[in-house]
């Protein structure tokens, strides 16, 4: 049987190669401190057992995070070629890097703490508009047991407070979500508009999240922006080329416009570095010998967080805002792809699964 693979890459190892030295160095910058420093190319982004399952009791699976690598072969083939010039590539080598860039923007941790993050808002909104009482009557009903003040008052805090309750992030969820978005994303990238930049006098940098989303710039600022709603993507593909897709747009004469490649300028260069600099969450990744780049544009801060943590807080109430009888459909949070109906505080699962938050006082009514 195989070893396990349990240090596992949340941004491809072939694609770093592209941003490294010849011995395989890459430089990395921490948004958290500012910190910069050298590694090999083999502990960059690299989290322990991220992708792996849990098949039993104590037992885990790196299945994912083989089958990735896969992924990743005809990937890292179609790469290499536009890396040593060749353009246009054929509609099969299109096909398999269209599909990692899609499992790359879907791998990440901001894609799983998003989720999670969305889990928890939806738990802080249906609780926090149910009230305490009806909190109280739900961990009565599932747990058998009375709730006393004490338990009820920190029940309410933690799952109220500005971001929801602390929820502990699940491979398999994720896993799961990438399974079910990956063909469609992939579909989409397959059928946009590709532009390689080619830089011969100016570099470029990456990151953790290295599939850039491009602001629709008509869009109004508090407009969000996803796969759905972007403009484009850029994506790094080395320290001197660049991917850019978009939105497809056609020529005078009704006709799609076509695959390109383009000379890189200095203000493109500056506007993927920035873009890729956007969409950083903890780690830059650079050539060592790119490191004035980090002075050249300011570094963001560190993004702990996918969406606002106090969203909703406006709605929530310990009396609730509902009736004695039913919540009322006009505060329910709706379902995606049922018939509709919301969701009330008695279709929470309790407890809730993966969150961290234990309660140790016992009863004290």
């Amino acid at each position: 049987m195989a070893k396990q693979v349990r240090r596992q890459h949340t941004v491809s190892r072939f694609y770093l190669k592209g941003f490294s030295s010849d011995e395989g160095q890459i430089q990395q910058h921490r948004l958290k401190d500012g910190r910069s420093y050298k590694s090999s190319i083999n502990d960059a982004s690299v989290i322990k057992d991220f992708y792996s399952v849990e098949v039993a009791p104590g037992q885990t699976s790196d299945y994912f995070e083989r089958r990735f690598a896969e992924i990743e072969a005809p990937a890292a083939t179609a790469l290499k070629a536009i890396l040593a010039g060749v353009w246009p590539i054929t509609p099969e080598a299109k096909e398999s890097l269209a599909v990692w860039v899609a499992l790359q923007h879907l791998r990440t941790e901001g894609i799983r703490n998003g989720q999670v993050e969305v889990q928890a808002l939806m738990y802080r909104l249906v609780i926090g508009t149910s009230g305490k009482a009806r909190l109280r009557k739900l961990i009565e009903e599932r747990e058998g047991v009375d709730v006393g003040e004490d338990r009820l008052d920190a029940e309410w805090q933690e799952l109220t407070q500005p971001g929801g309750p602390k929820i502990q992030a699940d491979s398999r969820q994720h896993i799961q979500q990438i399974a079910e978005l990956l063909p469609g994303t992939t579909r989409m990238f397959t059928d946009m508009q590709w532009s390689i930049d080619r830089f011969t006098r100016k570099s470029l940098l990456t990151c953790d999240h290295p599939v850039a989303l491009l602001p629709d710039p008509e869009a109004e600022r508090w407009d969000g922006i996803g796969l759905a709603t972007a403009a484009g993507f850029a994506i790094p593909l080395s320290r001197h080329v660049a991917l850019v897709i978009s939105r497809p747009t056609t020529t005078s004469l009704g006709t799609a416009m076509p695959d390109m490649q383009i000379p890189g300028s200095t203000k493109l260069a500056d506007s993927i570095n920035q873009s890729v600099l956007t969409s950083a969450r903890q780690r830059i990744y650079l050539h060592p010998d790119d490191g004035e780049l980090l002075e050249r544009y300011q570094m963001p801060d560190e993004r702990s967080r996918e969406f606002g943590a106090n969203a909703g807080a406006g709605l929530i109430s310990e009396e609730g805002l509902f009736d004695a009888l039913e919540p009322s459909p006009a505060f329910e949070t709706a379902r995606a792809g049922d018939d509709g109906r919301g969701v009330s505080i008695s279709d929470i699962e309790w407890p809730i699964p993966g969150r961290t938050f234990t309660w140790s006082g016992g009863s004290d009514r």
